[in-house]
């Protein structure tokens, strides 16, 4: 025994040592990123080499360094930006240098931001505040009260407590609601208008008073009567009311009165409702008027059988409903809707019958409520971008292609929204973000439909070092949000968004991985490498391409947890901005959950003369055969990129495979309300003869036969034979072709 014990605790000693980085390697991590002028990475593992020991000198030196200099690097930014008159962008500035310094300060290190600086920024804070107010104020007596409310949000993370903000604020967001309930009282749609005084407080104007009038005026009264038992089980009817008066109390519904049972069976008993007891429907009305209720709900009791199956709720036309799964004796379930095929066709009968597909779909709206939340208290704003476009970019991936009538040109459907969104940036946006729906002609599996959403944001001012942070505090957000915890099981794994995530270069991955290193490597030594692997590659691959399907084939399934993959080579990342630190690579990472990609973001390309060279590249790979390759470059993108983007950053999220980990589906069909399905097979409505039967079970047995073969199986006379064969293929049942080596029968 204790020999098993010391095993035991040796493994689990040996675990914890395996998992845990100490703070001499976090340290040590730390000063390579800040070698490379990575400088916000480097404060991030020096934290957290703090956060293990406090007092450990190394990490508090390195943090010292690397931290004054991001700081400065802030300060320089709300130097530039403010000389050029761009207030809004040099607060937020100040402000992320301000936070640095006080995130540093939690681990006992100084550093000093100059007075200058400081004194500046409350000047050009109090400018700013007072005109956003001014702003705000006009659009409030405009009644354009969602800007004016956003403006009002803005200025209390500013300065909280400015003048009469709170108020305003309060009139902002509440008056368009408190309106809107009024409407609809007046239309007497009094349920609606409960639920909108309800999102109100309390004491805006008369909006208690209001939301109880509502109530009042939509309220249902039902009056549970006995239940007559016929069943030789005794109690059992006190047993049905109360279990469904139980029910009814748990749906806390604001219209729903019950009236007092005791009062219900007093008024039964004096007015003698039957001689055998059973409650007639059209004295049970009278009955139910007489106590006040509006509706009576009464039962007979005819037979009784226990059973173990759980009652599920499903709710159709505003009535909760419920049914049961019965099981027979053998185990035999009955009343079952679980074909996903059918389920995906008729998708209104699964929600109908399995409950359970519904909570998916309220979990989808939450995470797209949740995504938009983050953004808009971020400050950032929603855009729309066209779908049919006339040059398909943004991404590598084959488009649907259509045309327009009027204008006589070919569209295309987008493949992504990436470049319109570009432009925005270029016109003068802070930061831009769309829900978008995209579509490429591509295969489908189980993680990928033709048509999927997308979620892609832009923000100034910004590089991928920032977005890796700010993407980690955005799914952290989203998974409380729909699931009330970071944690999410999908499959046999418990993933954890809680920020932050492992972070590994491709170059690093690919290696570890395959101990090849594709560092200098040239496009033939690549491939070479691939075939060694028994990756399957070809001649019209790029280097981007063959360094792709490596880590594809052979790194991107072995990270379960959230992990960033960083540093793309260049040739895989065709918008990307160079590295600073290595002309070879790209500042690029994608996030792998249970090893797929959720997130793709860049350190935007704003170089035009770059991006051009990176189209020119994209189409040479095109003509070589890469189908994947972009045969267009767009002039119009290259020139907004001309008049100046500045430095940006940019992600993109598949919401759909995103709530697929977030609900454990491991199919995308199961997230999608109408996934796109093949045709649907066709039953035969063709009434055939005997001989066509059997001759058409040969075929479809043999799904290709020689003529004279299947002639001589089927036994047939020539009469039968010529009149059986000529009704198959007439009802497109099968078919008849001549090649060189015969005359075949096939199977359609």
């Amino acid at each position: 025994m204790k020999k098993s014990v010391s095993i035991f605790y040796l493994i689990s000693f040996i675990l914890i040592v395996i998992s845990c980085e100490t703070p001499r390697k976090l340290t040590k991590k730390g000063n390579k990123y800040s070698d490379k002028e990575m400088y916000y990475d480097a404060c991030q593992l020096y934290f957290k080499a703090l956060n293990k020991r406090k007092d450990y000198l190394p990490a508090k030196e390195g943090l010292k360094f690397s931290g004054e200099k991001q700081i400065n690097s802030y300060l320089d930014d709300f130097f530039k930006t403010k000389n050029f008159g761009e207030q809004r962008k040099a607060i937020y500035l100040f402000r992320d240098a301000f936070q640095l310094q006080s995130k540093i300060k939690r681990y006992y290190v100084n550093i000093y931001i100059p007075q200058h600086y400081v004194s500046d920024y409350n000047q050009i804070l109090d400018e700013y505040v007072e005109k956003t107010y001014n702003e705000a104020i006009s659009l409030l007596d405009k009644e354009n009260f969602s800007q004016a409310e956003e403006l009002f949000k803005e200025i209390n993370l500013l300065k909280p407590n400015y003048k009469d903000v709170d108020e305003m604020k309060d009139i902002a967001t509440y008056e368009p609601i408190y309106r809107q309930g009024n409407n609809l009282l007046e239309m007497q749609k009094f349920r609606s208008a409960y639920y909108a005084f309800n999102r109100i407080p309390s004491n805006y104007k008369d909006a208690n008073e209001l939301k109880l009038m509502a109530q009042k005026a939509g309220m249902f009264t039902l009056a549970i009567l006995k239940f007559e038992n016929y069943t030789s089980s005794i109690g059992v009817e006190s047993a049905i009311s109360a279990n469904v008066t139980e029910e009814l109390m748990k749906l806390n519904n604001p219209f729903l009165k019950l009236v007092n049972r005791d009062l219900t069976n007093t008024f039964i008993n004096e007015q003698v409702l039957g001689m055998s007891g059973q409650v007639e429907e059209g004295t049970s009305a009278k009955a139910g008027e007489l106590i006040g209720a509006k509706a009576v709900l009464t039962g007979k009791l005819v037979t009784c059988n226990k059973l173990n199956n759980p009652i599920s709720k499903v709710s159709k036309k505003g009535w909760s409903l419920r049914r049961i799964k019965k099981t027979d004796a053998d185990g035999k379930t009955y009343d079952e809707f679980n074909d996903p095929e059918l389920r995906y066709r008729q998708r209104y009968t699964d929600l109908v019958v399995n409950p359970h597909v519904k909570e998916v779909f309220v979990k989808r709206t939450k995470l797209f409520n949740a995504m938009r939340t983050f953004f808009n208290d971020a400050g950032y704003f929603e855009v729309e971008t066209p779908i049919l476009q006339p040059i398909p970019g943004g991404a590598a991936a084959r488009p649907f292609v259509t045309h327009h009538n009027s204008l006589d040109i070919p569209l295309f459907m987008r493949i992504a929204n990436e470049l319109y969104l570009k432009r925005l940036i270029v016109g003068g946006f802070d930061g831009v973000f769309e829900f978008s729906k995209n579509f490429r002609n591509e295969g489908m599996d189980r993680t990928h439909n033709p048509e999927f959403t997308a979620m892609e944001i832009y923000v100034a001012y910004k590089d991928y070092h920032w977005m890796m942070e700010f993407c980690e505090q955005l799914l952290e957000y989203c998974a409380l949000q729909v699931n009330g915890t970071s944690k999410a099981t999908f499959g046999k794994h418990e993933i954890d968004f809680k920020a932050p995530y492992a972070r590994v270069t491709m170059t690093d991955a690919i290696q570890h991985f395959t101990g090849f290193d594709i560092t200098g490597k040239t496009e033939d030594e690549i491939r070479a490498a691939a075939k060694e692997m028994d990756i399957d590659v070809d001649e019209t691959m790029g280097k981007g391409k063959l360094i792709d399907e490596i880590f594809g084939e052979k790194c991107e399934g072995n990270y379960i947890q959230p992990t960033y993959i960083t540093d793309y080579p260049k040739e895989m990342s065709p918008l990307t901005k160079e590295h600073r630190k290595d002309p070879e690579l790209t500042e690029r990472f994608e996030l792998i959950v249970c090893g797929k990609e959720i997130a793709n973001a860049y350190s935007e390309l704003n170089d035009p003369i770059d991006q051009k060279e990176r189209f020119e590249h994209q189409l040479k790979l095109a003509e070589k055969g890469d189908d994947e390759a972009t045969e267009f470059i767009d002039y119009d993108f290259l020139r907004a990129l001309e008049y100046g983007m500045p430095p940006t950053s940019g992600m993109g999220i598949g919401m759909d495979r995103l709530i697929m980990f977030l609900t454990n589906n491991q199919s995308i069909q199961e997230v999608l309300f109408f996934p796109q399905m093949r045709p649907e097979k066709k039953s035969l409505s063709i009434e055939l003869s005997d001989e066509e039967k059997v001759v058409l079970a040969m075929i479809t047995k043999a799904e290709r036969i020689e003529l004279n073969e299947l002639k001589s199986q089927s036994g047939l006379s020539n009469k039968k034979w010529d009149k059986t064969i000529k009704s198959l293929t007439k009802n497109k049942l099968a078919s008849v072709t001549k090649s060189e080596e015969g005359i075949f029968v096939e199977v359609l």
